[in-house]
């Protein structure tokens, strides 16, 4: 039986992938790094951030690492709020699971005292039953806020399903001992999704269907 829904933030619940591919070309310009193209973005895209970062061309022993996360962080949190808005339909999504007597949760590798600031701007921070943030701003991962929400509140994992729309979500979900599920529509292309994952979903009603019918 389906309790709790874990679900990811960026990426999942706002559309912000624009914007991130943009302030990654504009790191990539400020250390003369060639470009890559969103294509490729969205079929590689990878957690932890540094790997992806070498990837594509970074050598943090030219390029320091702190100082570009720093600047995706202050231009991400400058200019979130003007450039990026809730997928259509997600309100619409989270408002039924609610109404359906799900717990929902957001898990996210967003600085938590961030994540409440841009929930409450979007107008969904008080659908959440639980809210789990990281505590720096360098996108280590996740795994280890999830753990520590899970035994503090008793939550049987066989009650859980994760939503996210990158590998490293699925390997979180994977890793929690949950269900988890893929949208198609986020930092990762639906053909590297397919690498790992059969359970992946074109539109919220389709994710929709899935988890009442499967509850």
């Amino acid at each position: 039986m389906i309790k709790y829904i874990f679900f990811d933030f960026n990426g999942t619940l706002i559309d912000d992938i624009d914007l991130c591919f943009k302030l990654e070309e504009e790191m990539l310009d400020k250390c003369n790094l060639p470009r890559v193209t969103k294509k490729y973005y969205l079929d590689n895209f990878l957690f932890p951030v540094k790997k992806y970062y070498e990837q594509i061309g970074f050598d943090f022993t030219k390029h320091d690492f702190d100082e570009l996360s720093q600047f995706f962080h202050d231009e991400y949190y400058a200019r979130v709020h003007q450039e990026c808005k809730l997928f259509n339909g997600c309100k619409e999504l989270l408002n039924k699971l609610k109404e359906d007597g799900f717990k929902l949760i957001v898990l996210s590798a967003t600085e938590i005292n961030d994540l409440h600031k841009i929930l409450k701007e979007l107008g969904i921070q008080s659908v959440f039953d639980g809210i789990i943030g990281t505590r720096d701003n360098y996108g280590k991962g996740k795994i280890e806020f999830a753990k520590e929400y899970i035994e503090q509140n008793n939550i049987d994992v066989k009650e859980c399903i994760s939503v996210g729309d990158t590998i490293h979500d699925y390997e979180v979900g994977k890793t929690l001992n949950f269900k988890s599920l893929l949208i198609s529509f986020g930092h990762n292309s639906r053909e590297k999704l397919e690498t790992v994952s059969k359970d992946i979903f074109d539109s919220y009603d389709e994710l929709y269907e899935y988890i009442v019918k499967n509850r």
